[in-house]
């Protein structure tokens, strides 16, 4: 009957967000897969605490592998190490991806010989315009053959998801995550369009 079939029509309308949903979840989720090789970098963390960030250099380190997926529920802080390796192309600038955006603060420092200098500061305390990127995520370049620590200060649970990615690829992933997220919400506001020329038409609240 045409009652029945415009009600399975409805039904399946206002159900139809929801799929999508999921649909772009599901579709969305290998953007953000890990890409890090223990070939091109080495990540250890403290199991000591430098109080001053002069002596990130001379505190112990525990080598992790590349997952990098640290978790530290039991305390608001984080000191780890980053040796990459020497043998990346010179003529391509490549760059640290840490796929977490909660930390309230990190600070970035490079040694070079005996010198330990800061290259990196971020963190959910400090203005969004002050990073390379226009991302929630910390990006920072890197150098063939560099060692890098990491002075990482947040109130929620760690993590340390990191990538090692040529400037191409850091890139093409931010040009994913926009369309991915610009197309989501074009889908959310095509559908709040039809939901309320449906509701015209028919007057019907449910809309």
């Amino acid at each position: 009957t045409k009652g029945g079939y415009r009600s399975i029509r409805l039904g399946f309308m206002r159900f139809l967000p929801r799929y999508l949903t999921c649909l772009l979840v599901i579709m969305g989720s290998p953007l953000f897969s890990l890409e890090g090789s223990d070939a091109l970098f080495k990540i250890s963390i403290s199991k000591d605490t430098a109080k001053r960030w002069q002596d990130l250099g001379k505190i112990d380190y525990q080598k992790i592998d590349n997952s990098g997926r640290v978790l530290t529920s039991n305390q608001n802080y984080l000191q780890a190490k980053i040796e990459v390796s020497d043998n990346l192309n010179d003529s391509t600038k490549f760059y640290g991806w840490i796929s977490y955006s909660l930390f309230d603060r990190i600070d970035i420092y490079r040694q070079d010989g005996s010198v330990i200098q800061k290259v990196y500061s971020s963190g959910q305390l400090m203005p969004f315009s002050s990073r390379k990127f226009s991302f929630p995520d910390f990006i920072f370049q890197v150098e063939p053959g560099g060692i890098y620590y990491l002075d990482i200060k947040s109130n929620k649970p760690i993590s340390l998801p990191i990538d090692l990615l040529s400037l191409d690829r850091v890139l093409e992933r931010i040009s994913l995550s926009d369309l991915f997220y610009g197309a989501f919400i074009g889908i959310v506001l095509v559908m709040m369009l039809y939901n309320f020329v449906l509701f015209f038409v028919t007057k019907d609240k449910s809309y």
